[in-house]
């Protein structure tokens, strides 16, 4: 196991001029006392005020076995005469690369965790927060992946305050977690949608009375429908479904629980002749229900969970690792981050 190691003076205390550029060895050491290599950012030191390390003053990046306290980290925060506490941070060989990455991509993601006395749901790709209708803590259930919304089918929803009209008029994707309270409704019920018919514009996913779930997309100029072939829903209660759907100038698909589906003989998603950057529409995307021209309609009676947008068209690995196997997940890629280790023991830093 290595260790961190910090040398430059007797009794590991070392005293540093304020402001000045100092160059201090700080390396690993092997179990037999040996140095070993590491490559750029894989060491830091880190500046503790206090010896339990319950203040952070400075990080700074080993490089080559030498800790530089430069004018620009030293000259902050420090007060002469004070001393301060040194440590090593080292990253061991447990990382792992991603082999789907989306954290470019996500425009946004509604993870749906919200869960206090307000009306705001948080987005994690950006500032401009969701709004329901009624509080959080009252939509809160437990979800596919940690918390869930749970609406009902009459009067909750969640408008996205956003139109992402950029992203509608150029590929994209869509993903969420769907849980119907019946998976054949009495009525249409949408997952999230955005429409203006007499402008014949708009994208809404929606559940069909038989349990089959319908896309819808138009430019300005014609709607096109993909519709799965099969029920992706049974009748009465039904268990978590994750649906994707991807949107180019060529076609609409649909994918359940990882896979692309067979569409429908005359709602088949061909997008031939549409022409997606002539889409415009300013009214805000919802989901819970959707609307038209403004008017909400189409409240969903059933759970959803993780709903993301995305600004280009998913490939199937990026599918794959979205429904995870079943389990979902709520992270834009699949890597493993390595672990750090922070050293027990430090050196006393003495401004002067």
């Amino acid at each position: 196991m290595a260790r961190g190691i910090i040398q430059g003076a007797e009794s590991n205390v070392l005293t540093v001029m304020l402001g000045a550029y100092t160059e201090i060895n700080a390396y690993l050491v092997g179990d037999r006392g040996e140095q070993i290599d590491v490559s750029a950012g894989q060491v830091y030191g880190y500046l503790y005020s206090e010896e339990a390390r319950n203040n952070l003053v400075h990080s700074y990046e080993v490089s080559s076995d030498i800790l530089i306290m430069d004018d620009g980290g030293m000259s902050e925060g420090l007060v002469v005469g004070n001393t301060y506490y040194l440590y090593l941070a080292y990253k061991d060989n447990s990382e792992v690369a991603p082999t789907w990455d989306l954290s470019n991509n996500t425009v946004a993601q509604y993870k749906m965790n919200d869960s206090a006395n307000d009306t705001n749901v948080e987005e994690e790709e950006g500032s401009i927060e969701g709004v329901s209708t009624v509080n959080t803590n009252v939509l809160s259930t437990t979800g596919k992946i940690n918390q869930a919304f749970q609406f009902d089918g009459a009067t909750q929803k969640v408008s996205c305050e956003q139109d992402f009209q950029t992203v509608f008029q150029s590929p994209f994707s869509m993903s969420f977690w769907a849980k119907p309270d019946d998976g054949q409704p009495a009525s249409i019920q949408a997952f999230c949608g955005v429409r203006h018919t007499t402008n014949v514009v708009g994208i809404e996913v929606n559940l069909q009375t038989d349990g089959k779930v319908r896309v819808i997309y138009g430019d300005n100029t014609t709607f096109v429908y993909a519709k799965t072939n099969a029920a992706v829903f049974v009748d009465g209660a039904t268990s978590w479904k994750h649906i994707t759907v991807t949107v180019d100038e060529s076609q609409i698909t649909i994918y359940v629980d990882g896979s692309s589906v067979t569409l429908d003989a005359t709602d088949d998603g061909d997008m031939t002749g549409e022409v997606m950057a002539n889409y415009s529409l300013a009214n805000s995307l919802s989901f819970g229900a959707t609307t038209d021209e403004g008017t909400v309609e189409r409240y969903l009676d059933g759970a959803m969970d993780d709903l993301r947008l995305f600004d280009r068209v998913l490939t199937q690995t990026e599918i794959d690792g979205l429904y995870n196997s079943g389990s979902g997940t709520e992270g834009s890629d699949n890597g493993t981050p390595a672990q750090w280790t922070i050293s027990t023991t430090s050196s006393q830093i003495i401004i002067k």
